[in-house]
């Protein structure tokens, strides 16, 4: 062969391995494409991650936690994206992580070719153990990689994602119903609870104003969100706490006494409420008819509402004082002055007016000692109807209370033409023919134990947010002089030194109050059944504090008299604020 064939030929070799070269690197690039593209399947590189923002919490005087929302969290994952061999594993490992049946696991994740829930319910804690063993499963190649329509693959892995707020009540039927029963609500998929009742549905707003957080960064290969400098975050700030006036602890000694006489009494329900005389402030809120909040029985749903404020009826003789004190104030009665009260059965028009004290004569403010419905039914005579109409108003009897719970019921209260009438005008002097609500009365004979001021009750003292905080102001408005104040303040003592409130007394504090024991109309006819209520003071050198006591319907024999009931009631919630330090008894003088 000729040196210049041979040239030409090693040529064509060069060329067809150079050309062979460039299809195979060619292949070989395309490979690594596809394995770089493809199988690995980059996610985006940027994503975001929501925080929730959390309810507020409710938080009592004395510091401790009453309410509070935890967060909750779904772990989900495509059944069919676990190797086969590797299934029980992942099962073993999932249930021992997060505390479910394996056989409640294994059923969840049954057959199904799409993604699954395996839990709603996992808390925080929970939820941060499995993201991090959802890396491990990664690791240990228990991940299948499926392969797409498109030509790549996909990696689908065990997922945790916030699935809603639960609220959690610490101290099981405490401060229920004043706190409040819950909802839920759904808000794209993230359920969240809100109030129904009691403090919780009062304060929802201020509760619920938190705003949500974000975080934004690059995305590791499964996923999750890298947090370096590059990163952006917004900061989570939930809403506000709600800091109430109530202790705790004397909270449940209240509770506590009054479990005891309601057994005792057989009552159907009993409640009390204290509040301090000069300020408004409600330090105890309590009934024995209580639940708990998650989980309310079907026998307990009258107890959600608080009979307190929304529980109507006639109040009986404790409405004597505010009768007396506006003849006072109209200048129509003389304390000292003597009333007949024929000897306890008087007839006005026709109608029969009875006393349980038979006596003949009493002086006017023994009418309140010995509550005398023939005495306060006389006296009631020298009031024009608008002077009673408008002194029940001035005294708040026919308005809200004003405390700061919801669906607070008002009462009523005869019409102005009525009160015209005598008969009327005497049953309504001694607490027939109106109803109210235990706040209203507990609100209006407050007035005789600080100078005359009828005071807006709270619940709560104040809202905090971080570094801001907002004290509550509640109104007070002066309806009484104070020299009335302090006439009726002094007749109220007498009722607990001489007449019907002797079962409160205290030695070393100043005591006064009124007992009133009313019959219950059923379809308008009085029946054998009575509502027992004792409203007080107790006052040290210092503290100045309002007791209201109510018992319904007690069934004790003989023991439905008010003085038999609420009073000694009063006197054992008395004594725990004495055993707390609430109040300080004079010491005797030796």
């Amino acid at each position: 062969m000729k040196p210049e064939e041979q040239i030409a030929q090693q040529k064509v070799r060069v060329l067809i391995f150079f050309a062979l070269f460039v299809f195979f690197t060619a292949i070989f690039l395309a490979k690594m494409g596809y394995e770089a593209l493809g199988e690995r399947e980059l996610p985006p590189q940027k994503t975001t991650l929501h925080n929730k923002s959390m309810r507020g919490k409710i938080i009592s005087k004395d510091g401790f936690t009453l309410s509070e929302s935890t967060k909750l969290y779904k772990a989900m994952i495509y059944a069919k994206g676990i190797e086969e061999g590797k299934r029980d594993l992942f099962i073993n490992l999932f249930s021992i992580y997060s505390g479910m049946d394996p056989k409640r696991v294994r059923k969840r994740l049954g057959n199904f070719d799409r993604t699954v829930v395996l839990s709603y319910k996992i808390d925080a804690t929970k939820a941060k153990y499995l993201k991090e063993l959802s890396r491990k499963l990664y690791k240990l190649g228990v991940y299948k990689r499926l392969h797409k329509s498109d030509g790549t693959t996909v990696t689908y892995k065990l997922e945790i994602l916030e699935s809603g707020e639960s609220r959690e009540f610490f101290y099981l039927d405490t401060l229920t119903p004043l706190l409040g029963h819950m909802t839920k609500i759904d808000d794209d998929g993230y359920t969240k609870p809100a109030g129904l009742k009691g403090v919780e549905r009062s304060y929802e707003r201020e509760l619920s104003s938190g705003v949500d957080g974000k975080w934004e960064g690059k995305r590791d290969v499964l996923g999750d969100i890298i947090l370096d400098s590059n990163s952006i975050r917004k900061a989570r700030h939930d809403g506000f706490d709600v800091y109430l006036n109530i202790n705790l602890k004397f909270q449940k000694r209240v509770e506590q006494i009054l479990d005891e006489y309601q057994e005792k009494l057989q009552a159907q329900e009993i409640i009390a409420v204290v509040m301090d005389s000069i300020s408004g402030k409600v330090l105890s809120f309590a009934s024995s008819n209580r639940y708990i909040p998650d989980n309310i029985k079907q026998n307990q749903i009258g107890y959600l509402n608080p009979t307190a404020t929304e529980y109507l009826y006639e109040p009986g003789s404790v409405i004597k004082p505010i009768t007396f004190t506006i003849l006072l104030e109209q200048d129509k009665v003389n304390p000292l002055e003597i009333i007949k009260v024929e000897n306890g059965r008087y007839r006005l028009n026709g109608h029969l007016i009875t006393d349980e004290h038979k006596k003949m004569w009493l002086s006017a403010e023994n009418i309140l000692v010995y509550s005398s419905n023939i005495g306060i039914a006389k006296l009631a005579q020298r009031l024009e109807g608008y002077e009673m109409y408008e002194g029940f108003k001035r005294f708040g009897l026919t308005e809200k209370s004003g405390i700061d719970l919801p669906y607070e019921n008002v009462g009523r209260m005869k019409s102005l033409s009525k009160l015209n009438r005598a008969i009327y005008k005497a049953n309504t002097g001694y607490g027939y023919g109106l109803s109210v609500n235990l706040m209203q009365l507990l609100r209006a004979h407050t007035v005789f134990n600080n100078g005359g001021y009828l005071l807006q009750p709270q619940v709560v003292n104040y809202i905090q947010k971080e570094d801001k905080r907002y004290i509550q102001k509640p109104r007070r408005q002066q309806i009484l002089s104070s020299t009335v104040a302090a006439q009726m303040n002094g007749i109220l003592q007498k009722v607990v030194k001489e007449g019907s409130g002797q079962r409160a007394q205290i030695e070393g504090l100043s005591i006064g109050g009124k007992t009133g024991t009313a019959h219950i109309s059923v379809k308008g006819r009085y029946r054998n059944l009575y509502n027992s209520t004792f409203i007080g003071f107790v006052n040290d050198e210092k503290n100045r504090y309002n007791i209201a006591v109510l018992t319904v319907k007690p069934k004790k024999k003989y023991y439905h008299f008010a003085s038999l009931t609420s009073v000694p009631v009063f006197k054992e919630i008395a004594l725990k604020m004495i055993e707390l330090d609430f109040l300080k008894p004079r010491k005797k003088k030796e």
